[in-house]
């Protein structure tokens, strides 16, 4: 069983998820502290059924079609998507080795995840290794469209905006590093930046100038993509 109330592990960015969630009817949210151990276990430690898991920041906005079911998730431990947002593109997936990048294949992204808890029998003591010999289903990457600074650096404008273009089908939109560090150049066609404007009202001040400063620096190619999103 798929458990409708999602968990958001708690910092300085929930606000903007929790936001996010109450505007999809049928869910709800617990926000949660981290747990020492990491953010599996604490996961772990707080979904009694099949659950999705979010860091505070990410902005959701998914249907039921949107979603893997719960029978199908309900055959693996964890299902999550890989860090590097072109790993598996058979013209890009070089760029990290290029780039001197320490992320692999087998590098994933524990900001967004489903977990099965029946699945796991311990909770494990950090995150380091406990993905090791676990069964895990490959989250589609409409489902984490995520900020990524190697492609940045290293794509051309033209795929920039093409992944940009792909941020406004996506359901889910990981774009706190972004809030934290701004964007720059090409990149700036590269993320669904608009999206988050509507799931700021709660943050703190210091907080909303830095998002909308952020959003004030992309709006330009905001609105590119965006129109360009819709004709497609």
């Amino acid at each position: 069983m798929l458990n409708r109330q999602i968990l958001v592990i708690d910092n300085e960015w929930s606000t903007i998820t929790v936001s996010s969630i109450n505007a999809m009817p049928g869910w709800t949210c617990k926000v949660v502290r981290q747990d020492p151990r990491g953010t599996i276990a604490t996961a772990l430690a707080n979904a009694e059924h099949t659950s999705l898991c979010v860091r505070g920041g990410v902005v959701l906005a998914f249907a039921d079609e949107d979603l893997p079911s719960a029978r199908r998730l309900d055959d693996f431990d964890i299902c999550l998507s890989r860090r590097a947002v072109y790993i598996d593109n058979e013209s890009h997936k070089g760029i990290y080795e290029l780039a001197g990048s320490t992320i692999t294949p087998n590098t994933y992204d524990l900001d967004v995840f489903f977990i099965n808890p029946e699945r796991w029998a311990d909770i494990p003591v950090s995150d380091a290794g406990a993905l090791r010999d676990r069964k895990i289903l490959n989250m589609p990457r409409y489902m984490n469209h995520r900020v990524d600074r190697v492609a940045e650096a290293t794509i051309t404008a033209a795929e920039l905006a093409r992944y940009g273009v792909l941020g406004h089908q996506s359901c889910v939109l990981n774009y706190v590093d972004v809030f934290e560090r701004g964007v720059k150049g090409p990149a700036k066609y590269a993320y669904a930046l608009d999206r988050v404007a509507p799931h700021l009202g709660h943050l703190p001040p210091e907080l909303l100038q830095q998002v909308e400063t952020v959003l004030a620096a992309c709006s330009t190619q905001s609105k590119f993509i965006n129109q360009l999103a819709s004709t497609n």
